[in-house]
């Protein structure tokens, strides 16, 4: 009996992903902002993702005031204590083994002390 034994080798191309898909403001008030964005599958067509990287800063300023990764399991992320009646930009980049894909942004401002603001969609810009 002859046994013939084939290998195949396949090559699965994994690229730097895509962006962040759809940045929000989610919530916002006097000290903290909340920003979400949607979450596309572990295994999307552009390798296994790793994690989210989230960093903002004050508007008018080029010192980021917080840098973090953020598990591939959550979609949601809420700043330290900021300042009110202050604008900040947020980034959001999506990170794999490759490398990172490209950043999305979005603008946000904390309220007044007495104000409190629970949204769902606000505009993003690249």
């Amino acid at each position: 009996m002859i046994v013939i034994i084939i290998l195949i080798k396949i090559n699965i191309l994994i690229l730097v992903p895509n962006e962040a898909p759809h940045l929000m403001l989610h919530s916002v008030n006097a000290t903290h902002i909340t920003v979400s964005w949607n979450r596309e599958s572990c295994l999307s067509r552009n390798g296994p993702d790793r994690y989210y990287n989230v960093r903002y800063y004050e508007t008018g300023s080029t010192q980021v005031l917080e840098t973090t990764n953020v598990n591939i399991c959550n979609t949601i992320f809420t700043t330290a204590e900021l300042n009110p009646v202050s604008s900040y930009m947020f980034s959001v980049t999506y990170v794999n083994t490759i490398g990172s894909g490209p950043s999305v942004s979005l603008m946000a401002s904390t309220l007044g002390f007495s104000s409190k603001l629970n949204v769902r969609t606000v505009g993003c810009h690249r």
